[in-house]
């Protein structure tokens, strides 16, 4: 009789302890889900904020870019020679680091005085505007550098444009007028770094296009040979929540989503993703170390 009440007994005991460890784990399970949850609200709000400020700049930029066609017409510029003296003055008094016309047949008139064409046989034919207008937009906004291939070197812009309805120029039609701003004027509205604690950061901030390639943010460089993107970052990496074609998929499809994966140095991360509006073709990335979600759940 004593040995069944021990059994009884123990079996309770055990009982208790399992109860008592499932409480705990849901317990545990929950307060993580919210930690997450709260981690993830604050991605989105800080997100959210660096898109506001983005989407204000390009947009200013793009009127400045109105403006100055506006008074291209007003001055009445009727010669090439009028409209370059005329663009190099644009340039000097204002944020924008060159501004260009592109005319249909694919030619560059610059605000230094050069001509950039896309004939058969010229030295010139890797600079194509053309491309960026191939969609029918009437704003643009794209990431262009200015390569020295003897260097190795390039100068990283922002290349801004808007197209130009019946404007011509001894006889020449242009297409659109471009803007180029350094990389470094757009930067000050994008919080690179967050989630710091002791001077080290735990996430980071940075733009990508629809082809995963960053047009701004720390993982660029100015080597030729060295020019990063999305999917090469992840490559480098393991244990994507996400394959190549999936991620693509979802940009395409301007669709907000996230998932996790461990980079080259073995820090599993949570890469978010949410699109700018739909006149700008670029997506606000934020990548977060666990860390940061595990010191909330430990707080």
């Amino acid at each position: 009789m004593n040995g069944r009440v021990k059994a009884s007994t123990v079996a309770k005991v055990l009982v208790g302890i399992a109860v008592i460890a499932a409480v705990v784990a849901f317990y545990l399970t929950q307060l993580n889900l919210m930690v997450t949850n709260n981690t993830l609200h604050t991605i989105e709000e800080l997100a959210q904020h660096d898109k506001r400020s983005i989407e204000a700049y390009t947009r200013t930029c793009w009127d400045e870019l109105e403006n100055v066609a506006r008074r291209f017409e007003t001055y009445d510029c009727d010669t090439l020679l009028e409209i370059q003296a005329r663009m190099n003055l644009e340039s000097a008094t204002s944020d924008f680091d060159h501004i260009y016309l592109l005319a249909e047949d694919g030619s560059v008139y610059t605000d230094k005085y050069v001509v950039y064409d896309l004939k058969e046989g010229s030295d010139n034919r890797n600079i194509d505007f053309l491309r960026f207008f191939d969609e029918g937009d009437t704003r643009v906004v794209a990431r262009w550098d200015d390569k020295a291939e003897e260097l190795g070197m390039s100068q990283e812009y922002v290349l801004y444009g808007v197209t130009l309805e019946g404007f011509e120029v001894e006889g020449v039609p242009m297409r659109a007028i471009i803007g180029l701003k350094d990389t470094q004027l757009i930067q000050q509205y994008i919080v690179f770094d967050s989630f710091e604690k002791n001077g080290k950061r735990r996430g980071y901030s940075a733009v990508v296009d629809l082809d995963g390639n960053y047009t701004i943010g720390t993982q660029k460089t100015i080597y030729l040979d060295e020019v990063d993107n999305l999917y090469s970052s992840l490559a480098k990496g393991s244990g994507a929540g996400l394959t190549d074609e999936q991620i693509a998929q979802k940009l395409a499809a301007n669709e907000t989503f996230s998932f996790n994966y461990t980079d080259a140095n073995g820090v599993y991360k949570l890469l978010y993703f949410s699109p700018l509006s739909e006149d700008i073709d670029w997506y606000f990335m934020m990548a977060v170390d666990n860390v940061a979600f595990t010191e909330r759940s430990n707080a």
